[in-house]
């Protein structure tokens, strides 16, 4: 083989691995955006107003947090929170404070890999300012081992 062959090879060779790392670049940026942009493991109380959401990426997940302003008066809220969790029924009486569920599911393409999936908690608090919610949702991203 010549030296000018040679070189062809190196650089074809090169680029071919150039375009490679690219495309999985490409691709992890789409699966990403994808990511943040889906919505909670379940929709917010109807009529909550969102007042702040934060993304942080901690490889391989991704933690999204939302803070909602609820107009509905608390035990609404926890009760709408609450029938999407359980089929059991709120206590007669609900003490002021905080209220913690926790839901989770996996998407039909991640079922093959066990640690694929979303997790969302959520907090449904009473205080001064009326009834706020806390969401915060994890998208666990499957790694795929041999």
């Amino acid at each position: 083989m010549s030296l000018f062959a040679n070189r062809q090879w190196q650089i074809g060779l090169g680029l071919a691995a150039a375009m490679s790392a690219l495309g999985a670049f490409l691709v992890a940026v789409k699966l990403i955006s994808l990511a943040v942009s889906l919505p909670p493991v379940h929709a917010p109380l109807p009529d909550a107003v969102l007042l702040t959401e934060t993304k942080q990426i901690a490889w391989p997940s991704i933690i999204v947090t939302r803070q909602y302003r609820a107009l509905a008066p608390y035990r609404d809220a926890v009760a709408w929170y609450q029938g999407k969790d359980s089929l059991m029924p709120l206590a007669p009486v609900l003490k002021p404070g905080c209220f913690q569920q926790s839901f989770s599911r996996r998407s039909a393409i991640l079922r093959q890999n066990g640690n694929g999936g979303v997790e969302e908690d959520v907090e449904t608090c009473f205080g001064a300012n009326g009834v706020s919610i806390t969401s915060v949702t994890t998208i666990h991203y499957p790694i795929f081992t041999p």
